[in-house]
C-alpha cells in the first residue's frame, strides 16, 4: 500500500491550515487529491476568513493556492488529470470568463473538467470552489480528446488516465 501523506505548502499565505482538522491535500503513491479551495484568505485586521473579487478573480486566486498545494505533494498544475468546479448561480453567465483562467495555468491541454452548479458555498461571497486530482512522481499521463459545440470549438479532454486510473 503507498504512503499516504498530509499535504502542507509552505510558504501559504492565506492560512495556517495545520491549525484545523482537515488537510487541503493527500498525497498517495503518484496520486495527489486536493480539497476544495475557495478564494479565501486570513484577514488579519478583520480576524477573519474573506473572499473578495469577481468570478475571474477568485478563480486565479484558487489556482494560485492549488499550485501551492500541489508543489508540496511534488507535482505541478500541469500534472491535473481531474478538476471539479463548483460555481453558484451569481457565477453561471461569467463561467465562460474562467476557460482563460484555466488556459493560462494549463494552456490548450485542459484537464477534464466537470462543473456543478450548487445553491451556494461556505462563504457567502464565494462564486466558486476547485478540488483536483493530480498524478504526481512522474507518472504517464494519457488524454482522451473529444471535440465539444459548448466550448466554443475548442478540443477538450474526455478523460485522463494514470496507468490503471481512468478520470
Amino acid at each position: 500500500m503507498a504512503e499516504r501523506r498530509t499535504l502542507y505548502p509552505d510558504p501559504f499565505p492565506y492560512l495556517d491550515y495545520r491549525r484545523y482538522t482537515y488537510s487541503i491535500g493527500i498525497s498517495t503513491g503518484d496520486v495527489v487529491w486536493i480539497a476544495g479551495q475557495l478564494a479565501d484568505r486570513y484577514d488579519a485586521h478583520e480576524g477573519r476568513m474573506v473572499c473578495e473579487g469577481d468570478l475571474l478573480e477568485q478563480t486565479k486566486l484558487i489556482y494560485e493556492k492549488i499550485r501551492l498545494t500541489l508543489a508540496s505533494g511534488g507535482a505541478g498544475l500541469n500534472e491535473i488529470v481531474h478538476l471539479v468546479e463548483y460555481i453558484t448561480p451569481a457565477a453561471r453567465d461569467a463561467y465562460p470568463d474562467t476557460l482563460g483562467a484555466r488556459m493560462e495555468c494549463f494552456g490548450d491541454d485542459l484537464p477534464p473538467t466537470t462543473t456543478v452548479v450548487v445553491s451556494q458555498l461556505l462563504r457567502p461571497e464565494s462564486l466558486i470552489e476547485v478540488e483536483a486530482v493530480a498524478a504526481g512522481g512522474g507518472s504517464s499521463i494519457r488524454t482522451h480528446a473529444f471535440r465539444s459545440s459548448h466550448a466554443g470549438g475548442l478540443t477538450t479532454p474526455a478523460a485522463a488516465q494514470i496507468g490503471d486510473l481512468l478520470f
